[in-house]
This record gives structure tokens, C-alpha cells and sequence, in this order.
């Protein structure tokens, strides 16, 4: 069986708390995931994080570049297992706003099962934030990171690397200083506005384990381009007292290309 949330169709968006939110996925063979503005998108790894597996509508023409990490073989394996609807099935079903249905007569669920060990055996590996975040920073020992970005509130992106930077010990702080409030577990705001209401990042971060002494020097300066928006003025002060300058495009849409600032040595971008 899939999940019974439908991408795009608003009608099927009716879960209010990320308990029942997951539960949904959890409870389903598949959910149904496809590219949105860009390829990348939260959902594909939320689906894979509740112990589903993704339907990837259009996995086949995803560039090579992009999702680097993404365990596509594994992904395509199950979607083509006897008694599971083809795309173009899926696509109809959806169509129609109806759930698609999985064959349970003609289905191998013992290789299903074995598709899915191997699946979150390898995010246990390979899709966690610790495991995004120690591309950027791959030190062992704790590094004093400061993010800088035009955001006022944080989003998927940073919420990746900077929940990642902090569980791998490093020290991390923000500008705007306010950036990353939502993720304090002793936040006590409203989420109602918060970016995707807050779903799957908000107060996930221990806040005693966020940086205290906000000031320079730093190992790592890394300014952070998201959602349309240019990369900040990088900060002369904060510039000369970095070991090491990065600029990350957490930008999602196709081909989202901008001019990485000047004092930057490496650039990383989500969408090629």
C-alpha cells in the first residue's frame, strides 16, 4: 500500500502534527515523492526516515550531479517489484486523486523487506545531518563555525548542516544571531509561521551545545545563499579571522547558480 498523502494535492495535506505526519509514511510500503522546485526535496528523506521506501516519479532522469548521496539503485529495485504499479499507474492514480494501489498477490514482500533493511542501513550511513554536515566540515575535533545568511529564520538547508555541525560537536553561531531560534529545544514560540510549520527541524537542536562565545577567530566562516535570496556581505572582521571561507547555495531550484563571494575558497551547491 502507499501512504495516503498526495503530493500537490492539497486534500490529502491534513496532518497537523509530526506524529501523525510520519505515522502516515511509516504505516505505508511507499510514499509517493517526486522533484519540486528543484530535485531535492525534504520529503524524499522524511519518507526514508519513517521506514518507508520512496516512489520517485522521475528518479530515471535525475542528473548525475545532483543528490549525490541519494540511494537511487536501491530506490529503483523497489519500485520495480512484481505487484507495484508502474509511474505512469501512479501518475493516473494521482491524477484522479486516489491512493495507488500495490498488487499484494503478485508482491515479493520478502524482497521488499530485504530492499528496506538495506535502505536504512545505508541513511543510518550516509543521509543523516551528521553525514551531510562532515562534507563541509570533516574535522573530528571540535571547529568554531559561524553561518551567515540573508534568512531571518532558518530553513531546510541550514537546519541540515547546522543540526549536523552541532551533533558532530562542533561550536556554531549564526548571523542574524536570531537565525536559529526555531531550532532551540527550549524554544518557546509559536510555529504557526515558521517555515513548513516548523516539521522535522523545529527544537531539535540541544541549545546548551550551540556556541556561547560568538566572536572571532573561527575555523570555518560559511555563507549561505537559500529560497531565491543572495549570499550576505560577508563580514570584513569575521573575513579576516577564518582559517577557512565556504559559500553553500542551499538554493532549490534547477540550475540555481549564483556568483559565489570573492573571499570564498570552496562552494558547495544543492542543485546542478
Amino acid at each position: 500500500m502507499f501512504a495516503p498523502l498526495i503530493p500537490g494535492n492539497t486534500r490529502t495535506y491534513i496532518y497537523n502534527t509530526e506524529y501523525a505526519y510520519y505515522t502516515q509514511y511509516s504505516k505505508g510500503l511507499f510514499g509517493i515523492t517526486m522533484r519540486k522546485m528543484g530535485w531535492d526535496c525534504f520529503r524524499h528523506y522524511e519518507i526514508i526516515m519513517s521506514g518507508s521506501i520512496p516512489f520517485f516519479i522521475g528518479l530515471e532522469d535525475m542528473p548525475n550531479r545532483t543528490m549525490t548521496s541519494f540511494p537511487r539503485a536501491l530506490v529503483a529495485s523497489a519500485m520495480a517489484l512484481p505487484g507495484v504499479p508502474s509511474q505512469a499507474e501512479v501518475k493516473e492514480s494521482m491524477a484522479k486523486g486516489q491512493v495507488p494501489q500495490v498488487n499484494l498477490e503478485q508482491f515479493d514482500m520478502k524482497a521488499y523487506m530485504t530492499l528496506r533493511n538495506q535502505l536504512m542501513e545505508y541513511a543510518a550511513q550516509n543521509l543523516l545531518t551528521t553525514s551531510t554536515a562532515s562534507k563541509v566540515v570533516p574535522q573530528k575535533v571540535m571547529q568554531k563555525v559561524l553561518v551567515h545568511s540573508r534568512a531571518p529564520e532558518v530553513g531546510y538547508g541550514q537546519f541540515v548542516l547546522v543540526n549536523g555541525l552541532v551533533n558532530n560537536g562542533h561550536s556554531v553561531c549564526a548571523r542574524p544571531e536570531g537565525m536559529l531560534d526555531t531550532m532551540r529545544d527550549d524554544y518557546a514560540g509559536a510555529l504557526d509561521t515558521a517555515y513548513g510549520g516548523g516539521f522535522s527541524y523545529a527544537r531539535t537542536v540541544d541549545h546548551t551545545k550551540l556556541g556561547r562565545d560568538c566572536h572571532g577567530p573561527w575555523d570555518y566562516y560559511l555563507l549561505l545563499a537559500e529560497d531565491g535570496d543572495d549570499y550576505p556581505e560577508p563580514n570584513s572582521e569575521d573575513a579576516e579571522q577564518a582559517k577557512n571561507i565556504f559559500a553553500i547555495n542551499f538554493d532549490d531550484k534547477i540550475q540555481a547558480s549564483l556568483r559565489a563571494p570573492a573571499v570564498a575558497t570552496e562552494y558547495f551547491v544543492r542543485e546542478l
